[in-house]
């Protein structure tokens, strides 16, 4: 093994990647068959596969940032064109900007219109040190531009409620529930940790008494729940640009001084607070929660609902 090792390092290492380089891929096929197919072979095939995929931004992500929206001179036309300096990874390509407004003249409960599309929220950045930044839309581009590893999406349904006002109590309510229940509170920090919902179901599975536990099926596994999760985000994605809908903080908010019982935000503390509308604060992961276990308003469509829904139908 340490001669073949040397001898493949020092005399054969520069032919096999030559003929990568070169796209000569017979070529490299002859190589490995010539050496019987050996492990640091076939490692040194995957190693040059993982390092091309690396350096690929053709696959609509624009990973490296180096194409941005904007206007092509030479066909008259707006699109993705190539970035020339500070680019920004992961940025949009498609020209997606928000058209949401709030309600300001009228009835502060009637969310009708532009009132209805997804709006820019206010966030800290860090906390204590007086600085702020307004979102912007995530990667709007990818339910797009990248293709999916396992099927062709399915088009999501148009959400069927017609009263946010209703849907945003119905969020206040669970949020105050929550205020009062560890039980909730634990479900929340589960499952707002991808990772652990991930090696959840992976232990779940692996423990059944049809697993058997071989190299091959645990790769599976892992390989399945790469492309379920990666196609679960799109699916999401795709769903939140095509329906671009207000988010139920952004509806509360609208209420301004309006006294709401609700979640302080504090998982400390046992009991909820009466606070104003206008001074609501999203907490991410107890949306996640109430979306995953009452309501479908939160941010239409959810990732994690879509996931974990995925990851259901591939343990089956």
């Amino acid at each position: 093994m340490d001669l073949w090792y040397e001898d493949f390092r020092d005399a054969r290492y520069a032919d096999f990647r030559l003929a990568w380089d070169s796209g000569n891929y017979d070529d490299i096929n002859a190589m490995i068959v010539a050496e019987n197919y050996h492990p640091f072979a076939i490692g040194h095939l995957v190693a040059l596969e993982v390092e091309s995929l690396s350096k690929n931004n053709n696959d609509g992500w624009n990973r490296d940032g180096s194409h941005t929206y904007g206007y092509n001179e030479e066909d008259d036309t707006w699109g993705a064109i190539p970035c020339s300096t500070n680019c920004a990874p992961f940025s949009d390509t498609t020209g997606y900007k928000p058209i949401g407004t709030t309600n300001v003249q009228g009835d502060k409960y009637n969310v009708t219109g532009l009132a209805q599309r997804w709006q820019p929220l206010r966030e800290q950045k860090g906390v204590g040190i007086g600085s702020y930044v307004h979102q912007v839309h995530i990667t709007p581009h990818i339910g797009f531009t990248v293709k999916p590893k396992l099927r062709p999406l399915i088009e999501t349904e148009a959400p069927t409620y017609t009263d946010y006002h209703e849907e945003a109590l119905s969020v206040v309510e669970q949020l105050r529930l929550t205020a009062g229940n560890e039980t909730r509170k634990a479900m929340v920090e589960f499952y707002d940790n991808k990772g652990q919902v991930r090696s959840s179901v992976i232990r779940s599975i692996t423990s059944l008494d049809g697993f058997d536990g071989s190299l091959e099926d645990t790769l599976l596994l892992h390989h399945g729940i790469d492309l379920v999760e990666h196609d679960a985000l799109l699916s999401a994605w795709r769903g939140k640009v095509k329906y671009d809908l207000v988010r139920p903080t952004t509806v509360i908010r609208q209420w301004g001084n309006d006294e709401i019982d609700t979640f302080g935000g504090d998982f400390s503390e046992t009991e909820s607070k009466v606070i104003k509308a206008k001074d609501f604060e999203a907490v991410s992961v107890v949306l996640l929660y109430i979306y995953i276990t009452t309501h479908s308003y939160l941010s239409f469509y959810a990732h994690m609902s879509i996931f974990t829904y995925k990851l259901s139908r591939l343990s089956e």
